[in-house]
């Protein structure tokens, strides 16, 4: 398939995790090894299977990427040849959540959310997936899809009709990245070492000096090394997950639907539902925050308020595209009074 001189090609990043492992699973070899070699206590071979099976599944799939392209029409894959246009693209994430744009942002787990799935670009990419996040925000069609709540289909529908389909936005709850296979990997082969030090360790060694045999001390220290690895891969997942989770409060949030158009706001968010106008607004604004569980300190925006008389509505960061971009679009409509 050839390209236009605008297209940029994605290309793979080194395969850092994956070595990573490696090295722990040749290391998992080496120490039961040193146990054999050592102590006398062959049974240590016995657990040799598990380090060799991720050493072979790693280095089997190590060339698993596919290639891709960004073209004019959209994401195009090297491989099979199918496209991702960018009109199917329903939501964009980066590390799990829809950063702000304008923000410094930092490299991490992108995710394309399309109507076929979910396309994953792991953070070594090039260029880096901060640029391409920025980039295919700037090249999709944001809030072109139809409302996933049957309250907002009529509101929607008419100010298609009255307005035509460009002047009309949708947003739908975002979509999680699908879980990925690499950490439940680590934690199998973690849990797999620390089962084999377990059971290397309860066989006390010899006693050179005599009286009570000591234990070994391979045993030990590999058991110390596996708890502080094990809470590192635990920690560094938890941070993953914190990146793209849910404000807390935010009650039926998958079920969640939010217009816009000449009209108005047309919203449906836990125990808010309705319409407002663009004179009934008094002001709009957004509230940035930090969060301490995002990964990486990413700053996240939290909330775009929206102020009418006699209460404010919070519209959550819950939505498909970041809500920098639907205040962006918000403002096109709304100008503030003149007192």
């Amino acid at each position: 398939m050839s390209h236009s001189d605008n297209s940029i090609r994605i290309v793979p990043g080194f395969r850092y995790g994956r070595l990573f492992v490696v090295i722990l699973a040749v290391a998992a070899l080496a120490a039961l090894g040193a146990v054999c070699a050592f102590t006398g206590n062959m049974e240590a071979v016995y657990f040799s299977p598990l380090p060799i099976c991720v050493i072979a599944f790693t280095l089997l799939t190590w060339g698993d990427r596919e290639p891709l392209v960004i073209s004019e029409i959209g994401i195009e894959h090297g491989w099979s040849g199918k496209v991702v246009a960018f009109e199917d693209i329903e939501g964009i994430t980066l590390n799990g959540a829809c950063q702000d744009p304008d923000a410094n942002l930092k490299g991490g787990w992108l995710a394309v959310h399309h109507r076929d799935g979910t396309l994953q670009l792991p953070p070594n990419t090039i260029p880096d997936n901060r640029h391409l996040y920025e980039l295919l925000l700037s090249r999709c069609v944001p809030g072109k899809s139809i409302p996933g709540v049957e309250t907002l289909a009529d509101y929607h529908q008419g100010q298609v009709e009255t307005f035509g389909e460009a002047m009309v936005w949708a947003f739908n709850p975002r979509r999680a990245s699908p879980k990925r296979w690499h950490h439940l990997v680590l934690w199998l082969v973690l849990a797999g070492l620390a089962i084999s030090w377990i059971a290397l360790s309860v066989k006390p060694g010899e006693n050179l000096r005599g009286g009570a045999p000591d234990p070994n001390p391979l045993a030990v220290g590999g058991g110390v090394l596996l708890i502080v690895s094990f809470f590192g891969v635990l920690v560094t997942a938890a941070r993953l997950s914190a990146a793209g989770a849910i404000p807390a409060g935010v009650r039926g949030w998958k079920k969640s639907s939010l217009v816009i158009g000449p009209l108005g706001i047309g919203l449906v968010q836990g125990d808010l539902t309705g319409t407002i106008t663009w004179v009934e607004i008094e002001d709009l604004g957004l509230a940035r925050g930090f969060s301490l569980g995002t990964y990486s300190g990413f700053p996240t925006t939290r909330t775009l308020s929206v102020k009418v008389a006699g209460a404010v509505i919070a519209i959550a960061d819950i939505y498909d595209h970041p809500l920098p971009n639907i205040f962006a679009i918000m403002s096109r409509f709304w100008k503030k009074p003149k007192n």
